[in-house]
């Protein structure tokens, strides 16, 4: 039985990246050689069309951030891509019915984003509870449907059905493992992008934000089922923590 090697990277958030984190994420990917090169979504931030934004924050130019979320892309090469809630934004503005110069410029970043050969070669998912499941066996990964603390556990409480799902979007770590015959984990992995965004000030919850990513090794049984396991990369304070 061969074991193969994933990593998953996830939050990046175009050009909110945090640029020490991606430069020793980057770094860790050389090194590590991955079988499976997984970005989790939330490559690019979007933030001038997230519901709620202001006059100001609308006004924002998205060249940046869509340059940015290439840049870091082009970098890494995923092999899949998870589209998170951030992404999804531009491609549904880009079939808006209401604001033609937003549904035009949406639609030509659009066109500059799957033109790009980093997005090209990797397997795409969309945002979705039901098709944006990037499964290997019995072990899931997904942008991610919940939030807050009790993040992975409502996540395995959705998906244990099938088995064990590690998921971005809450930018923390954290672990729940539920009970049943079958193992089924609840994993949620911490963020590549700034833990301070121009739109979390008022957010308590980004307190217990954490930069870093998640690495991990898996067998694919005969019977069908995954065996696997899983580390963290975590900057606590000042220090960066590995187990390699």
């Amino acid at each position: 039985m061969a074991i193969k090697k994933f990593l998953f990277g996830t939050d990046s958030h175009g050009d909110q990246i945090d640029r020490e984190t991606a430069k020793r994420f980057l770094q860790f990917s050389e090194s590590y050689k991955p079988h499976y090169k997984i970005h989790g979504g939330d490559v690019f931030d979007f933030r001038p069309l997230r519901e709620g934004a202001g006059g100001e924050e609308k006004s924002e130019s998205m060249e940046s951030d869509v340059k940015a979320g290439i840049e870091f892309l082009n970098q890494y090469k995923p092999t899949q891509i998870l589209k998170g809630n951030h992404d999804v934004r531009l491609w549904n503005k880009a079939q808006s019915k209401t604001d033609g110069t937003l549904r035009d410029l949406c639609a030509r970043l659009a066109s500059q984003i799957e033109a790009q050969t980093a997005w090209q070669n990797a397997e795409i998912f969309p945002y979705d509870t039901r098709t944006g499941v990037f499964a290997i066996g019995t072990l899931q990964f997904i942008h991610g449907f919940h939030s807050g603390i009790n993040a992975a556990r409502q996540a395995i409480a959705t998906y244990k059905g099938t088995g064990s799902v590690i998921q971005g979007h809450v930018h923390s770590f954290s672990r729940f493992a539920d009970t049943g015959l079958n193992r089924a984990e609840g994993i949620t992995c911490g963020l590549l992008g700034k833990k301070d965004m121009p739109y979390n000030t008022k957010t308590p919850r980004k307190l217990a934000y954490e930069n870093g990513w998640l690495f991990g090794e898996l067998v694919e049984n005969k019977s069908g089922t995954t065996s696997w396991e899983c580390w963290f990369v975590r900057k606590d304070g000042e220090t960066w923590m590995t187990p390699r």
